[in-house]
């Protein structure tokens, strides 16, 4: 599961949140588009859902989880197949 590994990685990146979070909460927020609003507002979730805002033990946990749910898939894809 490297792809998992890779896909959390980049969800709970703290960067890329605080910047998201920067740009709600800056005065330019206000001029952009209610489609740009949505965007920002759907990347601040996803990384809120990807476990972004998890201590370094429960974001651990939380990835292990998220490992095995993916292999888990992944075997059950195959039998079907």
């Amino acid at each position: 599961p490297e792809k998992v590994k890779f896909q959390l990685r980049l969800g709970q990146s703290k960067p890329i949140y605080n910047a998201f979070k920067a740009i709600k909460e800056s005065p330019d927020w206000q001029s952009l588009s209610e489609a740009r609003k949505r965007i920002v507002d759907a990347q601040i979730k996803e990384a809120v859902l990807n476990g972004v805002s998890l201590e370094d033990d429960k974001r651990e946990q939380f990835n292990k989880i998220q490992q095995v749910q993916y292999s888990s898939y992944e075997v059950e894809v195959k039998r079907l197949l």
